[in-house]
């Protein structure tokens, strides 16, 4: 089994969203709901919604599972097979992955979790065509390396003082 690559910056409860995420998708994947996730049907919007509780508080997940799911599980035996797997590893406090591991309800400004992603997604943009011109290629990358540099120059955390003062 290959290990997934993770980014340096990658912040780890987005990571642990991400990973849960997946695995909660595959585990729906598995019991043949594919084609009901992305229906609109009642069992298709229970899907849906069920991977919204990873925006909400730790503590509030599984408040907010008994309040807002469990009444409105659709009446489908693999649903309700799915909605006990999610409680014995997600939701529960003793859970495999309690909700401390991968719930967060803190707002971030990136369109994704994976900082590498969203590299690649911006770098892509730069060029017009697959197979683009070296030329072309070196002014981009040339042009990351000022960025980069300008970035860094801004985001300077050095004391602003260079010398120790004696005390008197």
């Amino acid at each position: 089994m290959s290990t997934p690559l993770m980014c340096v910056n990658e912040e780890p409860r987005n990571l642990s969203r991400k990973i849960i995420s997946n695995s909660a998708k595959k585990k729906a994947s598995d019991q043949g709901f594919a084609t009901e996730y992305k229906s609109k049907t009642e069992i298709g919007k229970w899907l849906r919604n069920i991977f919204s509780l990873s925006f909400l508080n730790a503590v509030e997940v599984g408040e907010s599972y008994t309040d807002d799911f469990v009444s409105t599980i659709p009446e489908n035996h693999a649903v309700q097979e799915f909605s006990d797997y999610l409680v014995d590893n997600y939701i529960s406090n003793e859970g495999l992955f309690p909700p401390h591991i991968w719930a967060s309800d803190t707002i971030s400004s990136q369109r994704t979790t994976n900082a590498c992603e969203s590299f690649h997604a911006k770098f892509n943009k730069s060029f017009s065509s697959p197979h683009t011109n070296i030329f072309v290629f070196i002014d981009v990358l040339t042009q990351l390396q000022i960025d980069t540099y300008i970035l860094m120059q801004n985001t300077d955390t050095r004391p602003s003082t260079t010398r120790y003062q004696k005390n008197k």
